[in-house]
C-alpha cells in the first residue's frame, strides 16, 4: 500500500480496494484470533483484577485512538496509506481483544441494544454502505451536509436490515427456502395491492 501510493493520486480504487495492500488487516485479524480464540471464553472465566484493569486501559486508549483515526481521516491523505490504515487495524484489535473479555467496561458498553443491533447488521451496513454513497452522491452534486450524510446513513440502515431479515438471516440458519417464501410472499401482496 506504501509502495503503490503516490502523493496526489485522485483515483485510489487499486490501492484501497487491493487484496494484497490490505492483507494487514485480515492478517491482524488472523492473529488476533490465533492469540486469543473465543473457547478462552467460555464458561465461567476466572477475573484477574490486573488482566481486568489492564484490558479497561488498553480497550480505552484503543478506543479513542480509533475514534480521533476515523474523525480525522481523509481518502486523499498520504498518511492514510503509510501507516495509518494498519494503526486503525491494530487499535481495532485492541478493542475487539478488550470487549471479548467478560469483565472490563468496554464489553458492557458494546452489549447496549443499539451496539448489538449494529454489530449483527455490521456485514450489511458494510457491504451496503458504497453503493449508497455511489449512487446517492450524483443527486447530491457534492453536497456534505450533515443531512446529506444522515440521508445516506438512513438509507443504508434501512437496506441493510431488510437484507440482514429477508437474505443473510435465512442463510445463517440454513433456510433458504424460508427466504425466497417470504420475497415471494412480500411480491405477492404487493402485487395483489396494485392490482386492486
Amino acid at each position: 500500500m506504501a509502495y503503490l501510493y503516490q502523493p496526489g493520486l485522485m483515483d485510489t480504487s487499486r490501492i484501497y480496494f487491493g487484496t494484497d495492500t490490505r492483507a494487514f488487516a485480515l492478517l491482524i485479524g488472523a492473529a488476533l484470533a490465533v492469540c486469543l480464540p473465543s473457547k478462552m471464553f467460555e464458561g465461567k472465566v476466572a477475573i484477574n483484577k490486573y488482566l481486568r484493569i489492564s484490558l479497561d486501559v488498553a480497550g480505552g486508549i484503543s478506543s479513542v485512538i480509533l475514534f480521533w483515526l476515523i474523525w480525522q481521516t481523509h481518502q486523499y491523505e498520504a498518511f492514510l496509506y503509510h501507516g495509518r490504515m494498519v494503526i486503525q487495524c491494530i487499535a481495532s484489535a485492541v478493542v475487539v481483544a478488550a470487549a471479548v473479555h467478560p469483565s472490563p467496561w468496554i464489553t458492557r458498553i458494546l452489549g447496549y441494544r443499539l451496539f448489538q443491533w449494529l454489530g449483527i447488521r455490521s456485514y450489511g451496513i458494510y457491504i451496503w454502505h458504497y453503493p449508497v454513497l455511489v449512487l446517492f452522491f450524483p443527486l447530491s452534486d457534492g453536497d456534505n451536509s450533515i443531512s446529506h450524510i444522515l440521508i445516506q446513513i438512513g438509507i443504508t440502515l434501512l437496506i441493510a436490515s431488510i437484507s440482514w431479515r429477508f437474505i443473510e438471516q435465512p442463510i445463517r440458519y440454513g433456510d433458504v427456502g424460508s427466504m425466497f417464501r417470504r420475497i415471494w410472499r412480500f411480491g405477492g401482496k404487493e402485487f395483489t395491492a396494485s392490482k386492486k
